[in-house]
């Protein structure tokens, strides 16, 4: 590629002087001039391209030498020792965010991407000063697209099956997605593609271009990397989103999860939906599943998972071995409440945040294989005894002192906390200093906990708090 570069320069310092010389002489116009000038344009543009393909393989290169160095075991616990985390670095599809779509996009308002920014990163850096590896999706998805043609068309076989285009239009788009290069690729599919001149270019997209909104959509929930797959052991669940805006979410993380090598090295991917009966509609979100360890997980049945797809991820994991024991929680279908972790969030050993003022709500069942049918729900009280379900131990639950400031803490998503050792906590600061669950959390007479606080600014608009911005890949049971 070098030698190409270096070939195409001389080439074009030759047509430069040519394109000087006719300038010189006056002679602006005619095939010659027309020709050379052409091909100066030509060689610039090729040597550009070769050019950003050469920082993107180098970029590879030192990206694939980091990340040879980690060790991903797998995660083991919802508490244990965090080792290694997957996040997104929010881009330019939170600039698609406008009114007029904030609903379709599942924002509440508009981020500030400066602020986005700031507080995303102060977050990554806090958990590297912890010892946290931090991955970034589009570095990976990126370094996928470039070293596995499968996987870039893969990629856009997944798109366009997730487009509801005619099949002309997806033919179109088809085309033009396969002449970008694997870098352009990874930010389309994150970034979108508006149906505009700007971003689609001269290529013959007529047909795109008569066509409103976008031809890819943006992913601005890209950052809550929680949602679309989870990790249990060493198996990976890549999960069936609830509304169609975030379809392509979980089609990104099952492109890297099949195709990136380090990834392959460390992890197996499990079919769940094999076991969904047709023509049923499974939806299951990462925000439900919390592995507690030693086969146990518990999975919100809730706004965003429903019953099929708990069946069927049950029936998944125990045919596989990887677990013995799931445990439901029935969490009520509301946007503030849209998965498990909103509400309940593990903390330690046999220790969580809990919005105490649902928990009468909150019916628990365990599921169990049954010979006659699939699985068997059994009836467990509700979470007010959850603790005799996971094994007959008191648990530690922490809240707020007061209903209307737990409401408060809930809604800011403060009860969602990501454990970066058992009792040593990320959420969301702010809030009431004396009786907000921080505080308490901070200052439990019996199990305090370290407690960092994240800013809210740039993130809180899209609902999900610490625990939805990270997905563990890889986690140690707790000590």
């Amino acid at each position: 590629m070098v030698k190409q570069v270096n070939s195409f320069m001389k080439q074009r310092e030759l047509l430069r002087s040519n394109v000087a010389i006719y300038r010189a002489l006056g002679c602006r116009h005619g095939d010659l001039f027309e020709n050379d000038y052409q091909m100066f344009n030509d060689y610039s543009q090729q040597i550009t391209c070769l050019e950003w393909s050469l920082e993107d393989v180098q970029k590879e290169i030192d990206l694939v030498i980091s990340h040879n160095r980690l060790e991903l075991n797998g995660v083991h616990s919802e508490a244990g020792r965090l080792e290694c985390v997957l996040m997104h670095r929010p881009g330019n599809e939170i600039r698609r965010l406008i009114p007029e779509n904030l609903s379709t996009l599942l924002f509440d308002a508009i981020p500030n991407l400066n602020d986005t920014h700031t507080s995303h990163d102060r977050f990554a850096e806090y958990l590297r000063e912890q010892d946290v590896n931090v991955l970034y999706v589009s570095d990976i998805l990126r370094a996928t697209m470039i070293g596995s043609p499968l996987a870039f068309h893969e990629l856009i076989d997944g798109i366009i099956k997730n487009t509801d285009l005619s099949p002309e239009d997806k033919n179109c788009l088809r085309l033009w997605l396969e002449a970008r290069s694997p870098g352009q690729l990874a930010r389309d599919v994150i970034e979108g593609v508006a149906c505009t001149v700007d971003e689609l270019g001269q290529f013959d997209v007529n047909n795109l271009l008569s066509l409103n909104g976008f031809v890819v959509p943006p992913l601005p929930n890209m950052m809550f990397t929680r949602d679309s797959f989870s990790i249990i052991k060493n198996k990976v669940v890549i999960h069936k989103m609830a509304f169609s805006a975030r379809q392509n979410e979980p089609l990104i993380m099952s492109i890297i999860f099949k195709y990136y090598p380090k990834f392959v090295e460390h992890f197996e991917l499990i079919d769940w939906e094999q076991y969904v009966p047709h023509p049923a509609k499974a939806t299951m979100e990462g925000g439900d599943l919390a592995y507690v360890g030693d086969g146990t997980l518990l999975i919100g049945w809730s706004q965003r998972t429903n019953r099929f797809a708990i069946d069927a991820l049950a029936q998944a994991m125990f045919e596989s071995g990887t677990l013995n024991r799931v445990i439901v929680v029935k969490v009520p279908e509301n946007r503030d409440y849209m998965h498990l972790d909103t509400v309940l969030s593990s903390v330690g050993c046999n220790a969580f945040t809990l919005h105490a003022r649902l928990a009468p709500l909150m019916d628990v069942y365990e599921v169990i294989p049954d010979i006659s049918s699939s699985t068997l729900w059994i009836s467990r009280g509700t979470v007010e005894t959850l603790g005799s379900v996971l094994g007959g131990e008191t648990l530690t639950l922490y809240d707020s002192k007061m209903d209307n400031v737990s409401i408060e803490d809930q809604i800011n998503c403060r009860h969602n906390v990501l454990a970066i050792d058992a009792h040593h906590v990320v959420t969301y600061g702010g809030g009431d200093e004396e009786n907000g669950i921080v505080t308490q959390m901070r200052h439990d007479q019996k199990l305090s906990c370290i407690v960092f606080c994240l800013s809210t600014a740039g993130l809180l608009e899209g609902a999900g708090g610490a625990h939805c911005l990270t997905n563990a890949l890889s986690r140690r049971s707790i000590e």
